[in-house]
Formats: structure tokens, C-alpha cells, sequence
């Protein structure tokens, strides 16, 4: 027989069912504006060649195409506080009444502070870290892609991948295609230039996070685009430049990371009008 109680806890439950579905979906949209805002009205957005010149620690965007992927694309990770752990062959200890030829088993150390002090016994799985190289159309830079952000995007952990996937013998260095499928792709960057990048000069950076949003990327380049539009006709207005040397920010090299000095460029256009005039007089 069927009880008050029973349709008492059967509502109680449905309610709160209800409540988690909203709970969620008010998260994840909160969480996809918290993006939007984020990378269009909160965080400046550069280009590759302009990172170099940052004096002051903070938070950055570019826009680039994943070009170059290190083949090294995941470290062993603690599984307490999921730092890079040592790890070295020890002898198997057999228990009483075991027989059995010598053996060695891999144990983990991690030199993580909590772990050191609380003697925990660690063991390790794989973790991302994946380090690639971002072209836009100013040079090239390093970004380094950790676990957490990594997932979001790969939608399989390192241990999925890693348990899956077994390299060819004639190509021991082939990236899973989980990883493969990143190169090409177009992404908006957030990461930290910290004091240690200024002070150490350091050229790799952590992402912080990414998006492939296409009205993000779009918003973003056209905001960037009016931005240097601006920029030329105030410098036409104050210098009274030509045509030619408006359009020489565009006269780069986005060959690794040489990029061509807009200064040498700016001297190339000059002689290169001056030769014209020259021979027009003639």
C-alpha cells in the first residue's frame, strides 16, 4: 500500500531534482558569460610580437593557430596534490610462502610539500601537459596547456588517452590523435605574464583558459582591427604618411619567431618610393 510518506519523499525528491537541473543550468550559464565577459570587456588582447615587450605582470589574450605540438604531452601526476612525481625500480618483496624469480616494481616519490610532510603514499597517473607553439600573424609563442583546461577541450582524461593509445614501432614519438587534433586549430588564449617571464625572460606561458567561440575570436579581431585603424590615420594625421606606409604593419615575417622590425620595413617603403620618384623624373 502506497503511503502518505511514500508520495511525501517522491515529491521532496522531484522538487529537489528540479532544483539540482536549475542549479546546473544557471551554472553553466553563468559560466559561459563569465567567459564572453571575460575575454572581451575584462582582459587586454594583444598580439604575439607585443608580449615580449610587457614590463608589468598581467593577464593577457592572443589569438593564434596551434602550429607545432611536443610530442612529450603528459607528465606523471601525484595523486594527492597532482604534482610531477620521481620515481624509481625497487625489488618486489615476496611475503612468506612466495616463490618466484627476482622482480622490480616502480615506486612513486612526490616532493609536493603537504605530500612530503604526511609521509603520504603516493601513487601517480597520467596528468596533460601539453606544450605547442601559436602563430598569429605577428610571430609565433609558447604555450603550455595543464590538465584542468586540457580536458575541457580534449573531452577524455590523459589516462583514457594514455591507456588507448600505443605509438607505432617505426614512429615511437607519435602523438596520440586526441592530441593531433588540436594542430590547426584556432583558439582565443588567456594566460599570465608573471615577474618571473620579465625578470627571467621566460617564453613559455600557461593557459589559464581558451575558447574556440567564433563570436569571441570574431569580436575580439574586429575590435583589434578598428583599434589599429585608428591608430594609422591618428599617425597619418600627425606625420602625413603615404599609402604605402600605412599598410606597413603588415610587412612582417611569421617565420618561427623572427619578426621583421616595422622600423626596417618602414625604410624599405621609403626607398622604395624614392626609387620610384627618381625614375619617373628621368
Amino acid at each position: 500500500m502506497l503511503t502518505p510518506t511514500f508520495f511525501f519523499r517522491l515529491h521532496n525528491s522531484f522538487v529537489q531534482q528540479l532544483e539540482d537541473q536549475s542549479s546546473s543550468s544557471f551554472s553553466r550559464g553563468c559560466s559561459s558569460l563569465n567567459i564572453h565577459d571575460d575575454f572581451l570587456n575584462v582582459i587586454k588582447f594583444i598580439k604575439n610580437a607585443e608580449v615580449e615587450g610587457i614590463d608589468k605582470p598581467q593577464a593577457v589574450i592572443v589569438i593564434g593557430t596551434i602550429r607545432v605540438v611536443n610530442n612529450h604531452w603528459y607528465y606523471m601526476g601525484c595523486n594527492h596534490c597532482t604534482k610531477k612525481v620521481e620515481s624509481s625500480l625497487q625489488p618486489l618483496q615476496l611475503t612468506e610462502g612466495e616463490s618466484g624469480p627476482p622482480a622490480e616494481v616502480v615506486h612513486y616519490y612526490c616532493n609536493g610539500d603537504i605530500c612530503k610532510k604526511e609521509n603520504k603514499v603516493i601513487d601517480a597517473y597520467p596528468r596533460y601537459k601539453v606544450v605547442f607553439r601559436v602563430l598569429d600573424d605577428t610571430g609565433t609563442i609558447g604555450l603550455t596547456l595543464f590538465d584542468g583546461e586540457a580536458k575541457k577541450i580534449i573531452k577524455k582524461s590523459a589516462l583514457d588517452v594514455f591507456e588507448n593509445f600505443t605509438p607505432p614501432k617505426e614512429n615511437p614519438f607519435q602523438l596520440p590523435p586526441e592530441i593531433e587534433y588540436l594542430i590547426e586549430k584556432k583558439y582565443a588564449f588567456k594566460f599570465l605574464v608573471s615577474a618571473d617571464h620579465i625578470a627571467k625572460r621566460f617564453t613559455n606561458y600557461t593557459i589559464m583558459t581558451l575558447t574556440s567561440d567564433p563570436d569571441i575570436i570574431r569580436a575580439l579581431e574586429d575590435k583589434s582591427n578598428a583599434e589599429e585603424n585608428s591608430a594609422l590615420i591618428e599617425v597619418e594625421d600627425a606625420t602625413g604618411a603615404t599609402s604605402s606606409q600605412k599598410n606597413v604593419h603588415k610587412v612582417v615575417s611569421i617565420s618561427d619567431d623572427n619578426i621583421t622590425p616595422v622600423s626596417n620595413a618602414l625604410k624599405a617603403v621609403n626607398e622604395m618610393e624614392h626609387s620610384e620618384g627618381l625614375k619617373a623624373e628621368a
